[in-house]
C-alpha cells in the first residue's frame, strides 16, 4: 500500500499499537479496516490514541513511544 510506504516510522508504530492496543479481537478487527479506510482517504495518524499509555522500551530508551 503507498499510503503506508509514505509513513514515517513513528506514524507506523502508531497505527499497530492503536490496532494492538485493544484485547477484544473484535474491536481489533474494526481498527484493522478503520486503519486501512483512514489511510485511503490521506489521513497520516490514528486519532484519539494515547501514547503516553502506549509504552515499547525496544523502541525508546524512555520507555514512551514518541
Amino acid at each position: 500500500m503507498d499510503q503506508w510506504d509514505g509513513l514515517t516510522v513513528k506514524a507506523r508504530w502508531e497505527w499497530v499499537r492503536w490496532i494492538q492496543f485493544t484485547k477484544n479481537p473484535d474491536t481489533r478487527s474494526r481498527r484493522i479496516e478503520v486503519t486501512f479506510s483512514k489511510l485511503k482517504a490521506g489521513k497520516k495518524r490514528p486519532c484519539c490514541f494515547d501514547l503516553t499509555r502506549c509504552t515499547v522500551t525496544e523502541v525508546s530508551n524512555n520507555g514512551i513511544l514518541r
